[in-house]
């Protein structure tokens, strides 16, 4: 049975004493050992890669995930508009996307 395929992104790059995507690690191994409507789920957990367009997300929507779970943890301006037309894209086909602030 085809893996529903999550992303767990934060919007910042890796800083130790930051909010990097290990801060969601409890979250990420909860999802990965639950299942969703009786398929596995594959969690890919990671920060942003750089502060221009990132190279995964501002490709999300030519990817296989089927979430994508986005962790708005920076104090400037989020995603590039690239990206969020990429994640708008995502939505078009019908996949899921959440999205949390501080």
């Amino acid at each position: 049975m085809k893996p529903i395929r999550i992303l767990l992104q934060t919007t910042i790059p890796f800083v130790e004493n930051d909010w990097h995507v290990g801060r969601f690690s409890l979250l990420a191994r909860e999802l990965a050992a639950s299942s969703g409507a009786g398929r596995p789920i594959e969690v890919t957990a990671r920060d942003r890669a750089s502060l221009n367009d990132d190279p995964v997300l501002s490709t999300i929507d030519r990817s296989g995930f089927d979430e994508i779970w986005i962790f708005g943890v920076d104090i400037g301006n989020g995603l590039t508009p690239g990206e969020r037309e990429a994640l708008r894209r995502v939505r078009a086909r019908r996949g899921g996307l959440r999205a949390a602030r501080d």
